[in-house]
């Protein structure tokens, strides 16, 4: 029996990571498109990895203290500070670039990690898609949170990395 570790740092025991996967579901719950309402599972393994379904949107429903939740996802991490940044708030049907401080590594987050953008509007966690069999390394799933009413909602939107950049499709975020 091996010991996998889940997105949401739960831990779950199997023999194989298909075994883990079967086991472990999360909170996510599809918002829009055809399959709206219902809940999207996430596979645990080494390395984190996320089905490939063609969702539109996906609402978060987080713990409410989001600095901790963060913390418990990248324990090294002292703040939410990070070296990523979007140059403007994210407009619906637009693109934009997410600087890669880690140039020449194609994907900004390695497999398994996560990172958080501060920003005056939301937070952004970003992570990065590592299913080795449909050859779709770069695929990333970039959550755009709004913290209200101590509850993160937001989004889940893909992204390809390109040059070192991350190409996002943007969808406006609510304000303060």
């Amino acid at each position: 029996m091996t010991t996998f570790r889940t997105n949401t740092g739960h831990t779950v025991k199997a023999a194989t990571i298909e075994e883990a996967i079967e086991k472990v579901t999360t909170d996510l719950i599809i918002a829009t498109g055809e399959h709206a309402g219902c809940k999207m599972k996430i596979h645990s393994s080494e390395r984190f990895t996320v089905p490939r379904h063609k969702i539109e949107a996906v609402r978060l429903v987080l713990e409410p203290d989001l600095p901790d939740f963060i913390a418990r996802l990248i324990p090294d991490m002292p703040t939410l500070e990070s070296p990523f940044s979007i140059t403007d708030t994210p407009q619906e049907g637009s693109k934009y670039e997410i600087e890669n401080p880690r140039p020449g590594f194609g994907n900004f987050i390695y497999s398994g990690e996560w990172e958080a953008i501060a920003t005056e509007h939301a937070y952004f966690l970003a992570g990065c898609n590592t299913v080795r069999d449909n050859h779709d390394l770069n695929q990333l799933f970039i959550a755009s949170l709004n913290i209200k009413d101590n509850l993160a909602r937001g989004t889940i939107m893909c992204g390809n990395s390109v040059n070192g950049s991350v190409h996002v499709r943007g969808q406006k975020l609510p304000t303060k």
